[in-house]
């Protein structure tokens, strides 16, 4: 869904767009980082315009998150993302702890 909304997002961009997705597979986490070479936008921001199917369950699904982060950078977009494995509680909320 995250790739899907990447490519909505630059429907009218002239130039070739790259997206990497990397899972870091943790004791009791899961950590997604994405990047790419589109329109610099933060797909972590709830406030994001939904502008269609995937980025309406993007939205919804990264609410329900608070350990997400939109790290600034030249010229291209990286956001993180860290999903708890069950039965684990959130004890970290800070940017440098993901």
């Amino acid at each position: 869904m995250i790739g899907l909304t990447i490519i909505e997002r630059n429907k009218k961009a002239l130039e070739s767009l790259l997206v990497e997705l990397s899972l870091l597979f943790e004791q009791d986490s899961v950590l997604l980082i994405e990047r790419d070479s589109g329109e610099i936008f933060d797909i972590t921001d709830p406030d994001m315009a939904v502008t269609g199917l995937s980025s309406f369950i993007i939205s919804g699904l990264l609410e329900a998150h608070k350990e997400k982060a939109y790290l600034t950078t030249t010229g291209y977009n990286r956001n993180m993302i860290r999903f708890r494995k069950e039965g684990k509680k959130e004890s970290c909320v800070r940017m440098d702890c993901l």
